[in-house]
């Protein structure tokens, strides 16, 4: 059985950016499944830790 290395997905909510800015704000939703997407197209599994660093 292969060992998957385990990653941390850090999430964060995005700021209120102006209109003209360009910059993406993303939920945090979205923040994780992207994360997770990357994560599993790199042979990782994905952690995800809330605010105070648990599981």
């Amino acid at each position: 059985m292969a060992v998957k290395l385990l990653i941390d997905l850090y999430l964060r909510k995005s700021k209120n950016l102006r209109e003209d800015d360009h910059r993406r704000e993303q939920s945090t939703d979205t923040q994780e499944a992207s994360g997770r997407r990357w994560a599993d197209r790199n042979g990782c599994t994905a952690l995800t830790r809330s605010p105070d660093g648990h599981a």
